[in-house]
């Protein structure tokens, strides 16, 4: 009670206080990061094998049903499933919520040293764990030629692209991750005449085993002089053509046999397994992923002028025919879904006021209760960005839903407040009696519609999580409604009688 006495008595402290809520409540809105959907936090581990050359069937059989055998009894699985294709195989699996993403990680890893028994010719497993928030590219960006007739030369360009313009791109603030789609990727080749190799009685085997001996790295240990400890390795590594002819394959009466005698060495490109295309011609496409957390709208800011330095600076400057373009962006859809819920908001809000009007007949009373919409609004902005969410479609349709409700508090103690006045009470006697004889009243109103918004905030399924924000939101709005019935209403009802 003495709350509502003091707000009724300092007029100015209340108007004060109202000012600076909707300025903390702007300042939260602009630093709040921007995305289209909440983030959801589900623990997924994806599981890669690749075997060059070899079919599925291949890979199924040798390396995803041992592996399979193993992960079946990783702690906290909820679901698995595998897809095996030419060259690899990817095991995706989805955990329980609550699961800590980085038990899990140990714990597929641990399960994945136990499989043994794979062909040689298998790369190590590479466990990773993935987020639907950032799985989804906010921008493609393509590579192609602005004369058509070299468009095939830009299949040559990957490890152009790879050293010179994905650095560009990384650099960016808020990137996660881009990746190269297309084009054709540079090897070392040898091309073996099978004639020579015969006549010299040698096999492939032979010829694999001492390319594959030759080209290693071999730490060699430590060795400490003094006060230092220097590290002994031998590196063995081809770094050209020329070492790669150059390499013995073995030692015959006549004497070595190198590499050159029996193949020829190049260096050419790695067979296509698939290839992009954009409006008939061949490109490079590259899709690039945020970070989490990060605005989406300030990433799609710096990204487009990371993409003019390279037309400029890169592609340009080396006089290359080629322009990198952005043909996706998932701002265009962020935007126009948060317009059109903030233009739902504005008529709600617009729609409230006319019936206010229309029921209350007077437009002072309207007024009065009307800024409870803004300020509530505007207020849950700071409760949004205290607790770490983000400025996406469902928190807006929160507050939308919230329109309607905010007022409910307003109108109940400005009505008992006119009644008081009817009654022949002053200003300020009629304000403090009618808005101290409805608070509880409103207090409960006020709880029990909290009471349906906020077990939402409590549910760890995907759902729950999804719809997090929307019960933060509404539930934030109808509190600060309470308190601006309670504080800015009688206050702002005494000045407009007095007026």
């Amino acid at each position: 009670m003495n709350l509502i006495r003091l707000c009724i008595r300092r007029p100015v402290g209340v108007t004060v206080g109202v000012l600076l809520v909707v300025l903390f409540g702007v300042l939260s809105l602009l630093s709040m990061p921007v995305q289209l959907t909440p983030n959801v936090d589900v623990t997924v581990i994806e599981v890669t094998t690749r075997w060059f050359g070899a079919t599925p069937e291949e890979i199924e059989r040798e390396i995803v049903d041992r592996q399979e055998e193993r992960l079946r009894s990783v702690h906290g699985l909820r679901k698995m499933t595998s897809e095996c294709t030419d060259n690899q195989g990817k095991i995706r699996l989805e955990f329980y919520p609550g699961t800590s993403k980085d038990a899990a990680l140990r714990d597929v890893q641990d399960k994945l040293r136990q499989v043994t028994g794979y062909p040689a010719e298998v790369d190590e497993p590479t466990v990773q764990a993935t987020d639907p928030a950032i799985d989804s590219p906010i921008a493609w960006l393509i590579l192609y030629s602005d004369d058509p007739a070299t468009s095939a030369r830009v299949r040559e360009m990957r490890d152009f692209v790879e050293d010179y313009v994905k650095p560009y791109l990384d650099r960016v603030p808020g990137v996660a991750s881009v990746n190269i789609y297309g084009g054709l990727e540079r090897e070392a080749q040898v091309i073996v005449d099978p004639g020579k190799l015969a006549a010299r009685g040698l096999t492939f085997g032979q010829l694999v085993a001492a390319l594959q001996r030759r080209n290693v790295n071999i730490s060699g240990g430590t060795k400490t002089q003094g006060k230092r400890d220097y590290t002994i390795r031998t590196v063995g590594e081809y770094t050209s053509l020329e070492q790669i002819a150059s390499t013995v394959i073995a030692d015959t009466p006549g004497g070595p046999v190198y590499v050159r005698d029996v193949a020829e060495v190049r260096l050419g490109f790695k067979d296509p397994t698939s290839m992009v295309r954009s409006k008939g011609q061949y490109v490079l496409a590259l899709p690039v992923r945020r970070e989490v957390g990060t605005n989406v709208m300030q990433v799609m800011r710096q990204l487009k002028q990371a993409v003019g330095r390279i037309n400029r600076e890169v592609l340009a400057a080396r006089g290359l025919n080629m322009r990198l373009e952005q043909v996706y962006d998932e701002t265009v859809y962020i935007r126009q879904a948060i317009r059109m819920v903030v233009q739902n908001i504005f008529y709600g809000g617009t729609l409230a006021v006319i019936v206010l009007l229309v029921f209350l007949r007077n437009l002072r009373a309207t007024l009065v209760v009307a800024l409870a919409i803004p300020i509530a609004v505007i207020g849950t902005f700071i409760v949004m960005a205290g607790l770490g969410r983000t400025l996406n479609v469902i928190s807006l349709a929160g507050m939308a839903f919230a329109v309607g409700m905010v007022v409910d508090n307003a109108i109940v103690v400005l009505e008992n407040i006119f009644r008081h006045r009817q009654m022949g009470k002053g200003a300020f006697a009629a304000a403090f009696d009618g808005a101290r004889e409805v608070w509880g009243a409103v207090l409960a109103s006020t709880l029990t519609t909290m009471a349906v918004f906020i077990p939402v905030v409590f549910v760890q399924e995907e759902a729950g999580q999804l719809f997090r924000d929307i019960s933060l939101a509404a539930a934030a709005a109808v509190g600060l409604s309470l308190i601006v019935s309670v504080t800015a209403v009688p206050s702002l009802a005494a000045a407009a009688s007095e007026m």
